[in-house]
C-alpha cells in the first residue's frame, strides 16, 4: 500500500522542522520511501520503530534504522507545506505494518 508522507532524517522532530515529502510504499517483506525528487530508497536495516507525539501536535513513527533516524508521518491536509494535518487513523496503520515486518 502506498501513503502520501512528510518525513525527516535526524535526531529530533519540531513544529519547526523543514520536513520533506513524499511516498512509502509497504509491500509484504520491505519498506520503500519515495522522495519528491523520485529517488527510491529501501528501508530494510529498520531496528526499531515507535509511535510519539510532535511538540505542538500531531504523531508520528519514530523508525530507528541501522545508519539514521527517520520520522514519518501519513498527511491527511497540507496548506503550502507551511501547514500540515497528520492523519492519525493512517499513522497508526503505518505503525502497525511496521511493527509486523519487524517480528
Amino acid at each position: 500500500m502506498k501513503y502520501k508522507i512528510f518525513y525527516n532524517l535526524g535526531d529530533e522532530l519540531s513544529a519547526k522542522t523543514k520536513v520533506k515529502t513524499g511516498s512509502l510504499l509497504i509491500s509484504e517483506n520491505n519498506i520503500y520511501l519515495t522522495e519528491s525528487n523520485s529517488d527510491i530508497k529501501s528501508l530494510n536495516n529498520i531496528v526499531k520503530a515507535e509511535l510519539t507525539t510532535i511538540p505542538g501536535g500531531g504523531h508520528c513513527i519514530k523508525i530507528y534504522c541501522s545508519d539514521v533516524i527517520l520520522f514519518i508521518s501519513v498527511i491527511r491536509f497540507c496548506l503550502f507545506w507551511s501547514f500540515v494535518l497528520v492523519n492519525y487513523s493512517k499513522t497508526m496503520e503505518v505503525y502497525k505494518k511496521i511493527e509486523r515486518l519487524l517480528i
